[in-house]
């Protein structure tokens, strides 16, 4: 993931990786400072992993744009559908399988923008306009 747009959108970032924290997301990898090196600092901070039960907080979760991901664990498929869509934001969704019967009920019944079944979410055509 590349650097924040600006320092602004930095700041909220690590503003609602905080704030994830006090209300009870477990923090499984932190986020270092911002590395700010060179003559044109670079606005970026390192990955954050967060575990827990339930979804982050939809506002703080639609608000970070850089390396921080939930991982929520859930019993069963069904409740993981019930889980993916249960957030505010739904930009893009995929599944790992080998079951091709259980990724295409997924790619029905998932909330998303994009859907993909094995590979990453991400991918799309990054250096073009994409605004969900």
């Amino acid at each position: 993931m590349g650097p924040a747009v600006n320092e602004a959108q930095l700041e909220t970032d690590l503003d609602y990786i905080r704030i994830a924290g006090e209300e009870g997301a477990e923090t499984r990898l932190r986020q270092s400072a911002a590395h700010r090196r060179g003559p044109r600092p670079r606005l970026v901070h390192q990955p954050t992993v967060f575990h827990r039960r339930d979804a982050l907080d939809a506002d703080c979760a639609g608000g970070i744009f850089g390396p921080v991901i939930a991982v929520i664990a859930v019993d069963d498929f069904e409740e993981a559908i019930e889980v993916a869509n249960g957030v505010d934001v739904g930009l893009s969704a995929s599944v790992v399988t080998r079951d091709l019967k259980r990724a295409m009920l997924y790619a029905d019944r998932i909330q998303a923008g994009v859907v993909k079944i094995n590979q990453i979410s991400t991918g799309l055509a990054l250096q073009a306009p994409f605004g969900g």
